[in-house]
Formats: structure tokens, sequence, C-alpha cells
């Protein structure tokens, strides 16, 4: 994988824009669902209630928020593609990367929220923050800000990191050779 570099060209490849593709897809996929199940259940929700105040009853949100949730962990599964095309893996793609992750849906989800939790307290803090001590100052509104930009930025080199981490955990047992295992085997005997 040599490439020469040129300092004064910018070029978008092939591999960035199918990440940008795949990005996209993903978000519309979980956009498409999330849109889908809430006109049903809104629709379910009037026709087993017709006297309720409507889809802000706090019933009817915290069916659609489960339901959301539920579609989001299904779509973290598919963020083992971006892995693989963030390393230039042409073998993996969007449905060979949900089959890989069979069964470790909760996992992956859980795993996304929990490496971007700590960024998204700090985002909150400074908010809140910027709120009380910094209302009307422009130079404090600038230091948020570039909080805010910093904040931002540590939270996708957090994500990176994990979604590398289980692209290698994945690859690794997706990629194992049947003569490794029996290796494995005899050596537990």
């Amino acid at each position: 994988m040599k490439e020469e570099y040129d300092w004064f060209r910018i070029s978008l490849g092939g591999r960035e824009l199918k990440y940008l593709l795949f990005s996209l897809l993903i978000l519309l996929l979980m956009l498409a669902a999330a849109l889908i199940v809430g006109v049903v259940l809104a629709w379910l929700w009037q026709m087993f209630n017709p006297g309720s105040v409507g889809v802000r009853h706090p019933g009817y949100l915290g069916t659609y928020f489960l339901s959301v949730l539920v579609i989001a962990a299904f779509a973290s599964r598919l963020c083992l593609a971006l892995s693989a095309v963030a390393v230039d893996n042409r073998e993996i793609g969007l449905r060979k990367a949900f089959d890989i992750t069979s069964g470790n849906t909760v996992k992956i989800f859980l795993g996304l929220i929990l490496s971007t939790f700590p960024v998204m307290v700090l985002l909150l803090l400074t908010g809140n923050l910027a709120q009380g001590i910094f209302a009307d100052s422009w130079m404090g509104k600038f230091v948020v800000s570039a909080l805010v930009v910093f904040f931002s930025a540590l939270n996708a080199v957090f994500k990176s990191c994990y979604l590398a981490h289980i692209y290698q955990y994945f690859l690794y047992f997706y990629n194992r050779r049947p003569q490794e295992e029996s290796a494995d085997k005899s050596l537990l005997d």
C-alpha cells in the first residue's frame, strides 16, 4: 500500500466516498425505520386510545423511544462495514458485516454508548457552564464553542478506537482457519 502524496492537491478517493456513502446509507436506514415505526405506533396509539392527548402522550413517547433504541442497536452492527472501508477491506460490505456480528447486537451498541458517554457528559457540563457563566460574553461563547469542537473531536477519536477494536475482534474470528481451531483444541486436552 504505497502511495505518493502531493501536498498541494486534495483528492477524494473511492475509499473515502464509499465510507461517506455507507455512513449516509446507515443513517437513512435508521431514519426510515424510525419513521415507519413512528407512523405505525401513532396509528395504533390512536386506534386503541381514541380519547388520548395524541402522540405527545408519555406512553407513546416512551414506546417510540424504546423502538428507536432497538433500531439503533441493530444499525450499530453495520458499523463494522465502516471500519472495513477505512482499511480498504473490500470483502466486508453491509450485508456481511450484519452477518458477522450476529448475536452481538447488545454488546456492540452498549460499547458504542459507553465509548461516547464520558465525552457526552463533558459536553453537557460545558453547555450548562456556558449558560450559567458566559451568557453575555462573546469571549466566553468563543471558549465554549472551542470546547464543544474539542470534545466532539475527542468523541470521534473514542468512537473510532472502539470501531477499530470491534473490527479487529470480529475479523480475527471470521478469518480463523479450521486448522488453528484444531490446534487450539489439542492444546486444551
